[in-house]
C-alpha cells in the first residue's frame, strides 16, 4: 500500500507545477506576489487533500477493502500509485517535507522582498 504522505505529495506537486511558474514570472517582473503565493499554497494543499481522500474513506470505514477500481484515479491517480508504487513511505515523507519547505521558503523570501521595497 502506498503511504498517504506520498499521495499528499503528489497533490502538492501538481499544485506546485500549476501555480509556481506564475509566481516566478511575477517575481522576476517585480509585481506583488501575495495573491499568487496564496493561490499556490491553497491550490497545492487542496490537491494534496484531494489525493488522500480514498485513503481516508478506507480508514474511517466508508469504503471496505482496498480501492483497485480505475475510477479511483480521479483522485490524482490514486489506484495507479497503489498498484505500481506500493512502498513509498520514505519517499512520501521526503517529498512532502521538501514541497512544504519550498512553500515556506518562497513565502518568507517574498515577505523580505516586500519589506525591502517599502
Amino acid at each position: 500500500m502506498t503511504h498517504t504522505a506520498f499521495h499528499f505529495a503528489v497533490g502538492l506537486t501538481v499544485g506546485t507545477l500549476l501555480a509556481l511558474p506564475r509566481v516566478m514570472e511575477l517575481w522576476s517582473s517585480g509585481d506583488p506576489l501575495y495573491g499568487r503565493i496564496r493561490q499556490w499554497i491553497l491550490l497545492s494543499n487542496a490537491l494534496g487533500i484531494l489525493a488522500v481522500v480514498p485513503a481516508v474513506l478506507v480508514k474511517i470505514g466508508l469504503v471496505s477493502g482496498p480501492l483497485h477500481g480505475w475510477g479511483w484515479n480521479i483522485f490524482l491517480l490514486y489506484t495507479f500509485f497503489e498498484t505500481f508504487w506500493p512502498n513509498t513511505t520514505i519517499l512520501g515523507a521526503a517529498a512532502t517535507t521538501g514541497l512544504l519547505g519550498l512553500q515556506y521558503i518562497v513565502t518568507v523570501a517574498a515577505v523580505f522582498r516586500a519589506r525591502a521595497r517599502t
